[in-house]
């Protein structure tokens, strides 16, 4: 089967890893696969050349609308038998083609929480056009419930498939290296609002002084007057030496393996990556209540979840882990890499992918 994986970028979000490794999983299955691509970001690339992934980026021109339009006339010209798509842009340009070319399994994946969006009339526009959809694909189910009520013309189409986690790679540091001092939190995401890096500024100054701890956070910045207003913080309550912003990085296994736990404060997340790498590396979580957070982390047993809206309940799950014992974290991290070998497998996320391509096959 000819497939072809559909996304705006190759930049270094969670959506760009899930994609291209969705893309590697289905050529080792036997299926010709390509990732294609129209804007000027290149992260994931040496992943794709790597595994003999095909890509093809369609960002020739500074107006937009004749990459599209090169992208467009290329599926038209090599003709696939599928089209998976992952977010809002890419998938509507997925459904727009099939209103001129029917014979072909599109499948478009929503890869945030609709919910916590204003509603505009893009929201709108993209959720019809859904309805040219075979599927669609939430990677959460707490996404999944949210659209299957606000949209129940498309309750029949939407299976959620959460995401993967490559589990030979991510795995727990061998030796594991205690901290002796101050224990080391690391966030990981992209910088903008929805992370709520804000609020995890402001309740660092909580923690008494005879818990040392410092926080690292790595992340591409995509929102600068945010970050801006963060690095004001971080000064104006003296944070320099308990908090650090960092590039994104590919080595972000180094990281987890240099932590000692991850903290991730959004107000808005569907089925986060971090939370499942970081678990498979045997991390303590600290995460808000949002999206599917609390499905994934057990309160207590693989961490602590808190309202990220509110600076105490922010505060108090950092002192709580930094409470612990070494021995507490290492029972906390067993249990967290024993979750991530039964709930994150790529062989699962592959074939509930291929499952939905062989029931459109079978009712085409």
């Amino acid at each position: 089967m000819k497939i072809f994986c559909l996304i705006d970028s190759l930049g270094s979000g969670g959506a760009q890893r899930q994609l291209v490794g969705l893309a590697q999983y289905l050529r080792q299955a036997g299926h010709d696969t390509s990732v294609l691509y129209y804007h000027d970001d290149h992260f994931y690339r040496p992943f794709c050349e790597k595994h003999e992934i095909p890509t093809q980026c369609f960002y020739k021109h500074p107006r937009k609308i004749r990459n599209l339009a090169a992208l467009l006339t290329y599926i038209r010209h090599n003709q696939p038998d599928a089209i998976i798509s992952y977010l809002g842009g890419p998938n509507m340009l997925n459904c727009l083609l099939r209103l001129f070319r029917r014979r072909y399994r599109c499948i478009v994946s929503e890869r945030t929480s609709t919910r916590a969006l204003p509603p505009s009339v893009k929201q709108k526009l993209r959720f019809f056009l859904y309805r040219q959809a075979d599927f669609v694909v939430p990677n959460s189910f707490a996404e999944a419930e949210y659209l299957s009520q606000k949209y129940p013309r498309l309750s029949r189409k939407i299976h959620p498939i959460t995401n993967f986690v490559d589990l030979d790679y991510f795995r727990p540091a061998i030796p594991r290296e205690p901290s002796m001092k101050a224990l080391r939190i690391v966030g990981v995401g992209r910088i903008n609002r929805a992370k709520n890096i804000h609020r995890l500024l402001r309740a660092i100054p909580r923690i008494p002084a005879d818990k040392p701890f410092r926080i690292d956070w790595f992340g591409r910045v995509e929102d600068e007057s945010y970050y801006r207003e963060c690095q004001q913080t971080i000064r104006d309550l003296q944070l320099e030496e308990r908090f650090y912003f960092h590039d994104a990085t590919s080595q972000i296994l180094t990281v987890y393996h240099q932590a000692d736990a991850l903290c991730l404060p959004s107000v808005r997340e569907g089925f986060p990556n971090v939370i499942c790498e970081a678990m498979a590396c045997g991390l303590p979580i600290l995460c808000s209540h949002v999206g599917d957070n609390p499905r994934i982390v057990a309160d207590t047993s693989s961490g602590w979840i808190f309202d990220p809206y509110t600076v105490d309940s922010i505060s108090d799950a950092l002192l709580s882990f930094l409470r612990t014992t070494p021995e507490q974290r290492e029972e906390i991290a067993r249990k967290n890499r024993n979750d991530a070998l039964k709930r994150f497998s790529s062989r699962t996320f592959t074939e509930q992918y291929l499952h939905l391509l062989d029931i459109h096959a079978q009712t085409s």
